[in-house]
């Protein structure tokens, strides 16, 4: 049997050392009532970057100005796959709004016990590697 793969990104906001991580509403077909890195899914003729900028306009209601390509995971789960790119930003404009999860928290960038999604560790831990080994403007 040949499970769907569904193509997505998702993005790591970054600022003072924290990441921005969502609690999944208990109602979501995928991972509910995890901790987790907000996404969503590549549209049909959509890049992972324009979905970058769409979904963090939908989700939390702004506009990205500067981020870095992060890696990308693949993760099984259940009937279908998650194909993910993971993003870091950095910058944005507009005031973070809750528009999907249930709840949005800052945690510390070191604190990856909280995640219930092992992609969203191996994310989180590439980044730190990143951060900790190369002080790049993209990162700071």
């Amino acid at each position: 049997m040949n499970k769907k793969i569904i193509p997505s990104v998702a993005f790591i906001l970054l600022k003072d050392n924290k990441i921005l991580v969502e609690k999944r509403k208990i109602t979501k077909s995928s991972f509910p009532g995890k901790i987790a890195i907000p996404s969503g899914g590549i549209e049909k003729g959509e890049t992972s970057e324009q979905a970058l900028w769409r979904e963090t306009k939908e989700e939390l209601d702004i506009n990205v100005t500067d981020y870095a390509y992060i890696g990308k995971y693949f993760l099984e789960y259940k009937e279908v796959d998650f194909d993910t790119y993971y993003y870091v930003v950095t910058k944005w404009t507009g005031e973070i709004q809750n528009k999907e999860a249930e709840e949005l928290v800052w945690l510390n960038k070191n604190n990856t016990t909280k995640l219930g999604i092992d992609t969203d560790v191996k994310a989180i831990r590439q980044l730190q590697k990143i951060y900790d080994n190369k002080n790049s403007p993209e990162i700071d």
